[in-house]
């Protein structure tokens, strides 16, 4: 680790931090100094993963509450300031993928779906980048996907739509919120293997990267070695999109 890659002293919230890509994320930001708010809608899954970062010499502080509901996550976000003072990094990592087709899809699984990827990810940027205008800076990043996914003859319509949504997103919020010395940055995971896509994880042909592999991405991302980028989209797919 670089000087420039160290997150010591930083402050970060790392929704759906309980499973898969987002606790991959938390342990790392933590291994590199940050300390570590840890948020899930799963109270087990939020200790565990808070755990492991205190195990491993690390300060985690635990939240449970879903990303899309505007009251907790300002609760979450005062309950860090009060702690820490500020909050320095977001990612939004908090997200669900229903598998039904477009034939099949009930309206309310296709509406939770953008609640929770997609307005889930604008309330906390906008509390977040209201903070971080305050201080003079900050980095969010959101989680948005490649256009690949488990290969099902049908399925992830509304995720795909969402997951559009939040790219596009992504680079308003970052044309806005640079004149504040905040950088948003996308990242777009291709086939990764978590409990989500675990029953498709034996399919023949298809590259398999791990959370791990998003996670130094999103590391990378949030510290000064990145400061030069601001309104992308990071693909990593091991080069399955190209």
């Amino acid at each position: 680790m670089t000087n420039n890659q160290s997150l010591i002293s930083k402050s970060a919230i790392v929704t759906g931090a309980g499973r898969g890509i987002g606790r991959a994320t938390a342990l790392m930001l933590a291994a590199h100094g940050a300390r570590v708010c840890v948020n899930d809608v799963n109270p087990t899954a939020v200790s565990a993963t808070a755990k492991a970062i205190a195990d491993a010499g690390g300060t985690a502080m635990e939240f449970t509450g879903s990303a899309d509901n505007k009251m907790p996550v300002q609760s979450m976000f005062q309950q860090v300031i009060e702690a820490w003072d500020t909050v320095d990094i977001l990612v939004n990592c908090a997200g669900i993928e229903p598998q039904s087709g477009v034939l099949e899809q009930g309206e309310w699984e296709w509406m939770r779906t953008f609640e929770v990827n997609t307005k889930g990810t604008f309330l906390c940027t906008q509390i977040a980048g209201r903070v971080m205008r305050e201080i003079g800076g900050g980095v969010i990043v959101t989680m948005g996907s490649s256009p690949l996914y488990p290969p099902q003859k049908t399925g992830y319509g509304a995720v795909a739509a969402a997951k559009a949504a939040v790219a596009e997103f992504t680079r308003r919020a970052a044309h806005e919120l640079g004149q504040f010395g905040i950088r948003v940055n996308g990242v777009a995971p291709g086939y990764i293997k978590t409990p989500l896509t675990e029953p498709y994880c034996d399919t023949p042909g298809i590259r398999w990267g791990e959370p791990e592999d998003v996670a130094q991405v999103v590391t990378f991302l949030c510290s000064d070695a990145a400061r030069f980028i601001n309104g992308q989209i990071i693909a990593v797919d091991g080069g399955q999109s190209v």
